[in-house]
């Protein structure tokens, strides 16, 4: 099995930790934290809590571009950029992969990158000079898919491969502002990597 860097962090409220909100400096530091004590990868893979799709589903287009996945924030956060390029090879890559370890899977070459891919990488890698693919989420949330998922990224061959997975262990804001709801959906990813 490959060996790759996993991270698993926390991308904040939205925006707010790019536009100098003082109750995101901690994960700011953090996250620029991470970057001296890890190699620079040549390539990332992100799973962000704000991608689900009916089958997982993998970013092919070389300029992704920015999906601005949130509202009501000020202006200047609409135009925040981060012009980090895709990697369509290393995308058909991970859905060879994927139907190796028998896990359908499709292509999307309109997706753009949500702020859980470009708020912790415009901090991690500001130069945006690292090819940048994203998966998503089943919309099931069925923690052994999941799991499956997880086991057949981690056998991904490729060089200096950097796969993270941002959001929160927990992740469902519906569930989070309504404390009537006992058992709220969320995924914790738990990837076992070497």
């Amino acid at each position: 099995m490959a060996q790759h860097q996993v991270l698993f962090v926390s991308h904040g409220g939205g925006p707010l930790p790019l536009l100098g909100d003082t109750q995101h400096q901690e994960l700011v530091e953090q996250l620029q934290g991470i970057v001296p004590r890890v190699q620079k990868p040549q390539a990332i893979l992100v799973i962000s809590a704000h991608w689900e799709a009916a089958t997982p589903t993998v970013t092919t287009a070389k300029h992704p571009g920015l999906l601005y996945d949130y509202f009501g924030f000020p202006p200047e956060s609409y135009k925040i950029q981060y012009p980090a390029q895709g990697h369509p090879e290393f995308a058909h890559h991970v859905l060879e992969t994927l139907a190796e370890h028998n896990i359908p899977a499709a292509s999307d070459d309109q997706r753009r990158l949500d702020h859980g891919v470009f708020v912790p990488l415009k901090l991690m890698y500001p130069e945006a000079d690292i090819p940048v693919v994203q998966v998503s989420l089943k919309h099931n949330l069925d923690p052994q898919q999941h799991i499956e998922l997880g086991k057949a990224l981690a056998a991904i061959t490729h060089e200096n491969l950097l796969i993270l997975g941002s959001g929160f262990s927990f992740h469902n804001m519906r569930a989070f502002f309504q404390p009537r709801m006992l058992k709220p959906k969320g995924v914790i990813w738990l990837l076992k990597i070497g």
